[in-house]
């Protein structure tokens, strides 16, 4: 009876002394993932923030960038126009 016992204990133990192996190998992992799931989301806010920006920008180009297309096109006809003069004499 009191090897039967012991028997069972020793078992016990035994599956105890591997779960405890497994539970420490996912705990390990876990911390691994999560770290990396932190970082992840990190750079995300980073990422998205720096989107929100250029959305915010985007309009401010599109005005900038008329007025410049307006002011090139205009010393250039300029340009072209006191060429042609030049060109007839």
């Amino acid at each position: 009876m009191d090897q039967d016992l012991s028997y069972i204990i020793e078992r016990l133990e035994s599956i105890d002394s591997k779960f405890d192996e497994k539970l420490d190998k996912i705990l390990v992992q876990t911390t691994k993932t999560n770290g990396r799931v932190t970082s992840l989301e990190e750079r995300y806010l980073k990422t998205e923030s720096h989107v929100e920006i250029l959305k915010e920008n985007k309009d401010l180009n599109k005005g900038r960038d008329r007025v410049v297309y307006i002011a090139l096109t205009a010393i250039a006809t300029t340009l072209l126009f006191i060429a042609g003069i030049y060109l007839k004499k």
